[in-house]
């Protein structure tokens, strides 16, 4: 397998660090086209598990173990110094704040750049935001310049996904999930996406709230549990009790999960945004899309992190704003005409995807030899 190395010839260092996976998935299919390119000398820094996404394509990265312990920003130093990079892209992962945070706080070059996976989200960390975002789409793109009307912002669609479903085949998908799981092609699964989300204690209750709305509704009803990369042991145990018992996702890759089972329920997490794009791709309906925001105080703790209300891509799911919808959202998801209705929904509305790392990379190149010109 190729490692990604750097490049002695190459006219650019361009620093990316990862420490959140959502961004992660993004960064290193830049970072390889990258390492592609004669021109560009990639370096990569990540964090805790956004190693394992670069690993995963062999691109090699100085790598740090996410530590409360550790200061970022006297880290960071020691990474710039080190690297003296003429540009830095970042994946900004809120609402905590790490090493991408503080590479953007103390970057030496004004060619900050930031990689937003997340519609709308801006993470100033350390108290600075980058000057440049790239963003998934044209909403995304009102969201951010609505918060800092300053900065430049330019979609550049979703990179990751345009890539991973490119040869889908999500029938296929399910039918080997449910082989591995030894879960009857009949048996109801339904599957929930956790959040690492210490700080929000309506969390839980909804978790719970959910656990016993299946229970009644769809008693014969399987869960599998696919917990967040940032939840602890101990976050996913308490999920998984709250839930009545579930059975822990250990799939590879999140389509082969979300293939396999029947609905798609989450608070906000992006997995709901993978199942509508592959439901486009699929010639019958797949599971669809549950999001639970029940409770004012997850509405308001949404808001003040998103700083939006709108959950992504939700008119093409089902939303529960209140813990007494729970049950007949669970019913409206298994009722055939919904999910046809769901089913064409998105495959009118999801639009073929144009993105390219190329894209971004060109940008970069553009600000860094302009600013040399001068």
């Amino acid at each position: 397998m190729n490692k990604v190395t750097s490049n002695p010839a190459a006219s650019i260092r361009l620093l990316i660090s990862a420490r959140d996976t959502g961004a992660a998935a993004h960064l290193c299919i830049i970072a390889e086209k990258g390492r592609s390119l004669p021109d560009f000398n990639i370096h990569v820094v990540t964090v805790g598990a956004a190693r394992t996404v670069f690993d995963q394509r062999g691109i090699s990265s100085t790598h740090v173990m996410d530590s409360p312990e550790i200061d970022w920003l006297a880290y960071a130093d020691e990474v710039l110094h080190k690297i003296r990079p003429n540009a830095v892209l970042v994946g900004l992962s809120g609402p905590d704040r790490g090493l991408d945070e503080a590479i953007v706080a103390r970057a030496c070059t004004k060619h900050v750049y930031a990689f937003q996976d997340f519609w709308g989200d801006l993470n100033p960390g350390f108290g600075h935001l980058p000057r440049t975002f790239f963003v998934l789409d044209d909403t995304a793109a009102k969201l951010t310049l609505m918060q800092e009307p300053s900065a430049r912002v330019f979609p550049v669609g979703n990179i990751c996904l345009s890539e991973r479903l490119r040869d889908l085949d999500p029938l296929n998908l399910r039918r080997t999930g449910r082989e591995e799981l030894g879960v009857d092609p009949s048996t109801p699964l339904i599957g929930f996406y956790g959040q690492g989300h210490t700080d929000c204690t309506a969390y839980s209750r909804m978790v719970t709230a959910l656990g016993k709305a299946i229970r009644d509704i769809k008693p014969d009803a399987h869960i599998l549990f696919r917990p967040h990369p940032k939840e602890t042991p101990v976050q996913r145990a308490a999920t998984i009790e709250a839930l009545g018992g579930a059975i822990e996702d250990t799939f590879s890759d999140v389509e082969q999960s979300l293939a396999t089972v029947d609905l798609v329920a989450t608070w906000y997490s992006t997995c709901g945004v993978v199942s509508s794009h592959m439901s486009k791709l699929s010639p019958v309906p797949l599971a669809p899309v549950l999001y639970l925001q029940p409770y004012e105080s997850m509405r308001k703790w949404y808001l003040k992190t998103n700083h939006t209300m709108m959950l992504p891509l939700e008119a093409l799911a089902i939303v529960v704003d209140d813990e007494s919808q729970i049950s007949a959202a669970l019913v409206q998801a298994f009722n055939p005409s919904e999910r046809s209705r769901i089913w064409h929904a998105c495959r009118k509305a999801l639009t073929e995807n144009r993105s390219s790392p190329l894209y971004v990379l060109d940008r970069i190149r553009e600000d860094v030899l302009a600013d040399r010109l001068v």
